[in-house]
């Protein structure tokens, strides 16, 4: 639990999408918060969940986020796969969310006063300015300032987005900003069909979309539909240890896998000499690829450290 929330920004190809490391790095891509805002918020995150744990509130019954930590933990919640797993791991149970806990206005001004108390009580202190519940704080967007009102211009900004999902059905977005980027409303399509966004492949007229252009970028305009794909080539990967932690990173079928086992290494700050990878108790080798081991999505390969001089 403690290497989950440990934070290292280096790029690593192939990288789990599990851990502190992903969250925060998709809150400074979604809020463009810099680095030193969000590991402050992070603590705060964190704070959050263990008083989630503490006084078992899996169902938001008793606790309430200030506006910033609601922020990340949206931010969490969207990565559907690894959020429910992340949650097992950290508290033993899934964590609840209520999105419309804060309309009656007397049991949310209870839970905060809850929340702020227990931050009292189990860590003595905390940052008051991250756990603001004051309504200039819920007025504030991610760098700070203030959020004007929607006039009726910014409202006829506003448009609705189809996707479809290869020959089949298609999903109504509806309501994205022109300056919303188009890897953001990958990951809300996503949430819808409970996947990884990294699973699939967006085009638009036979165009693979960049995520980094936003909707205007594009040139789309109200009910414009974009296609969607299952990236066949990519599954993700179970690496378990001998404590029985997992952790997931995506791949293409045909990757040798000591792009995870390096990666997995330098999660855990070993030499990657001292792992040994098994699959179904035989070892894995270096230069072997998925494609060549037969795996599928989700299966699973297990990690055991070596001894000295094994």
């Amino acid at each position: 639990m403690k290497t989950w929330w440990m934070v290292d920004l280096a790029p690593v190809e192939e990288a789990s999408l599990q851990g502190a490391s992903a969250l925060v790095k998709r809150c400074m891509r979604t809020y463009s918060w810099d680095e030193a805002k969000a590991r402050k918020v992070l603590a705060s995150y964190r704070q959050f969940i263990m008083l989630k744990k503490n006084l078992q509130d899996w169902n938001a019954k008793i606790l309430s986020p200030c506006y910033l930590v609601d922020q990340m933990w949206h931010c969490h919640i969207l990565d559907v796969v690894n959020y429910c797993h992340d949650m097992m791991l950290l508290c033993g149970h899934v964590v609840g969310h209520n999105p419309d806990g804060a309309l009656d206005a007397a049991a949310k001004q209870e839970r905060d006063d809850t929340t702020r108390a227990s931050l009292e009580e189990h860590f003595g202190s905390y940052d008051k300015e991250a756990w603001d519940y004051s309504p200039a704080a819920a007025s504030a967007n991610a760098n700070g300032n203030a959020i004007l009102a929607k006039e009726e211009s910014a409202i006829a900004d506003m448009i609705n987005i189809r996707v479809k999902l290869g020959r089949g059905e298609e999903t109504l977005l509806e309501e994205v900003s022109k300056t919303t980027r188009m890897g953001d409303i990958f990951v809300r399509y996503a949430a819808t069909k409970e996947v990884n966004p990294d699973r699939l492949i967006f085009t638009l007229n036979g165009e693979s979309i960049n995520k980094h252009h936003t909707v205007a970028d594009l040139g789309l305009d109200d009910n414009d539909l974009i296609d969607c794909l299952f990236d066949p080539e990519r599954i993700t990967i179970i690496v378990k240890d001998q404590n029985g932690e997992e952790v997931m990173y995506k791949i293409r079928r045909t990757t040798q896998m000591r792009t995870v086992f390096n990666a997995y290494a330098a999660r855990k700050r070993v030499d990657v000499a001292s792992l040994r990878f098994l699959l179904d108790g035989r070892r894995v080798s270096f230069d072997e690829t998925p494609a060549i081991l037969d795996l599928e999505d989700l299966d699973q390969v297990d990690v055991i450290l070596q001894q000295c001089g094994c």
